[in-house]
């Protein structure tokens, strides 16, 4: 057996296993989040769509998102409603091991693809350092478009690989096609990816080509039917982010960036990955082109997150098991006075892979918290909000918590359609003000002084949920009270979209 190679008894579907336990397990371990939009924008649209509670943030306003995820993620929400299952402790676990279920998409397309480039040795390698990532186990459970789209764009591409007939062309370029409507950004590596089949299939590639325009098209059909416009998405996001460059707001970053990103997130194993890839570039001058297309096509952008080069992280990851493949051939054939010393540097890499793993799960790698928020956490502010979801006596809430709001799905987790009001909705002060007016319980933090009108209902963390001692008659709504999200809206006039919800 070589070195870092699966056990023989150990098969694929086994591995795909044991990651999938893994991601459930950080997913119920901690309720943190990395980035605002894995929860505002997908999560809580789509427990707006199914239960008619939600806040609605600005680019469902502006039509620049579009509803296939938010679409997705209502299906396992409605069946659990329809079989008296719609409770936050049921639901959200569930949609968690289905992202998770998603996910496996990266390692078993990482081993196809490294097994087709590299060999059966790489393969296993590619399996195994794919499936215990400490990045793609924390995204795992995470509805962050940028990993969902990284799970499809890799499938697409392992297909490129397969046996190439009739359905596996179709299936890819819907699959292309798929990731194009998700995040149209990512269009500079669905073009590389397209280069590849067109090399490989080369008259063939029209089949594939026939499924990705005909997703495309429903990709526009949903925007019509959603917005009242095609593709309102991609049009209402070049607008406002290429012309009017409102992605600048944000934040803008060196055209250097991702690159030094990327070497700490990784603990430098990155550069090794990169060597392994350039070493055996004859075979994988495939992932070489795509992995360019990203790197490329976000430096191009001033706005940038680890998040949007999602894609990179497994190319690198295959590259890293072809160069620790078979006892470090690839670098003892390339290198002839590395060939003593291959193995020994293979063996090394693969223990790094293990130890930095493990510290980038935890949040103890060098450097790691400068681009990415802790990967397991507890937010007692979530904690409360479900704590509320299941009183029946809760008429409308204050959270006066101080977490912040960008980093909490508010109605997903209260599960309860009142009012809500917390500093991102208008009316905040007026409640502040006057609590017991407004709200029948609040949340604050325990250092605190307790509101006037209430008592201590339960401590959650640091935390406090206050119940008001007396409900009056009418609670009455605080004054321009809306579930939306006006913070941070670029511009006085939204474009000229229909919003159907």
């Amino acid at each position: 057996m070589t070195l870092g190679a699966p056990r023989p008894r150990l098969r694929v579907w086994q591995v795909l296993l044991l990651a999938f336990a893994a991601r459930v397990a950080v997913g119920f371990a901690n309720d943190g989040v990395l980035h605002p939009d894995e929860v505002m924008q997908y999560l809580e649209q789509a427990h707006r769509l199914v239960f008619g509670a939600g806040m609605v943030p600005w680019e469902y306003e502006y039509g620049l998102r579009p509803w296939v995820l938010p679409l997705v993620l209502a299906v396992p929400l409605r069946l659990l409603e329809l079989v008296g299952l719609d409770t936050p402790a049921v639901y959200q676990p569930v949609l968690e091991a289905v992202l998770s279920a998603a996910s496996l998409a990266v390692p078993y397309a990482a081993y196809r693809l490294a097994r087709a480039l590299f060999g059966d040795d790489a393969g296993g390698l590619a399996l195994l350092f794919t499936a215990f990532w400490y990045e793609l186990v924390s995204y795992g459970h995470r509805a962050t478009i940028d990993a969902i789209v990284a799970y499809v764009a890799c499938a697409a591409l392992a297909l490129v690989f397969a046996q190439p007939t009739g359905t596996v062309r179709l299936t890819c370029g819907a699959l292309a096609g798929l990731a194009f409507v998700l995040r149209f950004q990512m269009a500079p590596a669905l073009a590389a990816i397209a280069l590849v089949a067109a090399v490989r299939w080369r008259s063939r590639v029209w089949i594939a080509a026939l499924g990705c325009v005909a997703v495309v098209v429903a990709g526009g059909a949903l925007d019509y039917y959603t917005w009242g416009m095609w593709f309102s998405a991609i049009v209402n996001g070049v607008a406002l982010n290429g012309i009017a460059n409102l992605a600048a707001l944000f934040g803008v970053q060196p055209f250097w960036w991702y690159g030094l990103a990327l070497v700490v997130l990784s603990g430098g194993l990155a550069v090794a990955g990169s060597l392994g890839l350039a070493l055996g570039w004859r075979a994988s001058w495939p992932l070489l082109v795509v992995g360019g297309a990203i790197v490329a096509g976000f430096s191009a952008i001033g706005h940038k997150e680890t998040r949007f080069v999602f894609m990179l992280t497994p190319i690198w990851l295959i590259g890293l098991a072809a160069l620790t493949a078979n006892r470090g051939g690839l670098l003892a054939a390339a290198v002839p006075g590395m060939r003593r010393a291959a193995p020994a540097v293979a063996g090394v890499l693969v223990a790094g892979f293990a130890v930095i793993s493990v510290l980038g799960l935890v949040d103890r790698l060098p450097g790691e918290r400068r681009y990415l928020r802790p990967n397991i956490a507890r937010s007692p502010a979530r904690e409360a909000y479900r704590a509320l979801a299941v009183r029946g006596d809760v008429i409308a809430v204050l959270d006066a918590s101080g977490a912040s709001g960008w980093y909490r799905p508010p109605f997903y987790d209260l599960h309860r359609n009142v009012p809500l009001y917390w500093p991102l909705s208008k009316g905040y002060r007026a409640v502040v003000a006057e609590p017991a007016r407004y709200a029948s319980h609040v949340i604050a933090p325990r250092r605190a002084p307790a509101p006037a009108g209430f008592r201590e209902l339960e401590r959650v963390g640091r935390l406090v949920i206050w119940r008001r001692v007396v409900d009056p008659p009418f609670t009455d709504e605080a004054p321009g009270y809306e579930r939306r999200i006006h913070a941070l809206q670029p511009v006085a006039t939204p474009p000229a979209v229909r919003p159907r919800w």
